[in-house]
């Protein structure tokens, strides 16, 4: 695992990482009148973008200072929250009266703060999105968001996502307590509580890099790591892996409780000392999280759709608590009180729905420690796996039957896939420098590509989707049959495992041409399923492969 040192953190105070699935892309820009929102005392709020807040590209937040703490110091005196700090945890939100009612049982519960692992309107709407939350909470209610996929499309745009939350952050006035790129690779102290705002697996690169630094220079007692994708073992539902461990293990060396969401539903796990391997540390009512233990929730029923779970997931024996539409659960959100009882290093939580019920209950400590202590525990099992993310970065590397694409004439490329007879139409995607470590072989390999924008469709009808995904350069193929049972526009789809394309041990390929052929089948008419979404001159939702790899002596 690598580490950073205090140069390179504030390299990272400096730079923009995009270059992973969500692709830096500048969407159209759309041009609205002032509007006046109301806020929830009922007076009227006129939104009116501050220059320095809506640029073309990312603001990146500076103030990241390296500490000077001695590897062999003790550790400084660490920062409490007040006293019965209140703060909730969702995700998956959207549109209408259900999540109406979930903010308001936060601000009913006496909530000071909001951490929102994606997915927020699902309506490609950030205004109508705006005029939910300042109308429910006021616009100047500390709301902290991480980037969902749904929220691809519009994050960039000039009165997109991240331009909207940017400007509350100067509004709330705590521009000076965070550090990087909003949503994407950011950290920020409020009130005495760390968060790392992660787009890992939805947007940009260098995720667990930055969360090592943001979390090493934390002086908190506590500290959480937010983001909205999922690997399959800790979601309760049907998500594929789409973040690998590297992340989740570099919260828990820290000491950082990880909040996660993407699967609507609700789940819990034990405390873990690994999550790669499965590790409980104990199963006790309170989670005693300290560097190298800690456990994570996925908060999930923001407001938009409950799911059934998964039977084999449900097995796990990690999992504390579960709620899914199989048991009756509603929307709702975690909901967590700092600093009780007159002990800063005590928090109660417990999951509640908007009908009054209280799915999961449970009480945390924290025990910050040192640096030198965290990473020089016997007992740590060292890495076997990672993950690498190679996105088409340039449009002539995607040929639509042969023909090229170029910036000058391509705006939003479909695959051509057949709707009822099979077609001889192919998509070829050229993926470039393509590396492992030299001791690691490849452990399985996936593409992900966006689903197509389909609004006149419902969300609730099945998609079948038929492939052949080959490598002409070694003539092997695979064919891929998936039922897409709950369609969504603007999800990802991952592919099934295609390692069979790859030898395990080729560990550095300068070039791979992956084609696609297939059909859909299913209540689509002549709407196309997968999309490749670009390009601007540095591309955007461009189709990524993923390789996930490990130490050879794992294989």
């Amino acid at each position: 695992m690598h580490y950073i040192n205090s140069a390179l953190l504030a390299f990272f105070a400096t730079i923009t990482t995009t270059s992973a699935f969500g692709t830096q892309c500048l969407s159209a820009s759309r041009q609205f009148p002032k509007l006046d929102l109301p806020t929830a005392g009922g007076a009227q709020h006129v939104f009116r973008p501050a220059p320095h807040v809506f640029r073309p590209a990312p603001y990146v937040f500076p103030n990241l200072r390296p500490r000077q703490v001695s590897e062999d110091s003790e550790e400084l005196e660490y920062e409490a929250t007040p006293p019965n700090l209140k703060v909730a945890f969702l995700g998956d939100q959207g549109i209408g009266a259900n999540p109406r009612a979930v903010l308001e049982m936060i601000r009913d519960w006496g909530g000071q703060g909001i951490i929102h692992a994606g997915d927020l309107d699902y309506q490609f709407s950030p205004l109508q999105w705006l005029r939910l939350i300042d109308g429910v909470l006021g616009p100047v209610f500390p709301y902290f968001v991480t980037i969902g996929n749904h929220d691809l499309f519009n994050w960039h745009d000039r009165f997109g996502y991240r331009h909207i939350i940017e400007d509350r952050l100067f509004r709330t006035e705590m521009e000076n307590n965070c550090h990087g790129e909003y949503g994407v690779n950011m950290a920020c102290t409020w009130k005495g509580l760390t968060i790392i705002l992660s787009g890992v697996g939805t947007m940009g690169t260098g995720h667990e890099d930055f969360i090592a630094g943001g979390l090493s220079q934390s002086k908190a007692i506590w500290k959480v790591c937010s983001w909205h994708k999922l690997q399959h073992k800790y979601q309760p539902g049907h998500k594929n892996d789409e973040v690998g461990y590297g992340v989740y293990e570099m919260c828990r060396r820290h000491g950082a409780f990880i909040h996660t969401a993407h699967e609507h539903s609700w789940a819990r796990t034990h405390l873990m000392s690994n999550f790669e391997f499965n590790v409980i540390n104990s199963t006790a009512f309170t989670l005693d999280v300290r560097p190298g233990n800690t456990f994570l929730f996925v908060s999930g029923l923001g407001g938009v759709e409950v799911r059934p779970g998964n039977p084999e997931r449900a097995k796990d024996p990690w999992w504390a608590q579960i709620a899914t539409d199989d048991e009756g659960v509603t929307f709702g959100a975690l909901l967590c009180e700092f600093h009780v009882d007159g002990n800063p290093n005590h928090a109660m939580c417990m999951f509640k729905d908007i009908s009054g019920v209280v799915w999961d209950r449970f009480n945390i400590t924290s025990t910050p420690g040192p640096r030198s202590k965290t990473f020089e525990n016997e007992d740590e099992i060292p890495s076997m796996t990672k993950w690498f993310e190679y996105p088409i970065t340039n449009p002539r590397d995607m040929l639509v039957s042969s023909s090229a694409l170029t910036v000058a004439t391509a705006s939003t490329i479909n695959f051509p896939l057949a709707h009822s007879t099979p077609t001889s139409a192919t998509t070829l995607l050229r993926f470039r420098n393509l590396r492992l470590p030299p001791t690691h072989g490849l452990l399985n390999a996936h593409l992900q590509i966006m689903l197509a924008e389909r609004p006149e469709a419902e969300s609730d009808k099945a998609v079948r989707v038929r492939l052949t995904i080959s490598r002409p350069a070694t003539g092997r193929k695979i064919e891929v049959e998936e039922l897409l049972e709950h369609f969504e526009p603007s999800e990802v789809w991952v592919s099934p495992d295609i390692a069979d394309l790859f030898d395990y041990d080729e560990t550095e390929l300068d070039i791979v041409e992956i084609e696609v052929a297939g059909m859909i089948e299913g209540e689509v008419d002549t709407v196309d399923v997968l999309e490749g979404y670009a390009w601007g001159e540095e591309g955007c939702l461009a189709p990524t492969l993923v390789w996930q790899s490990a130490e050879k002596s794992f294989l």
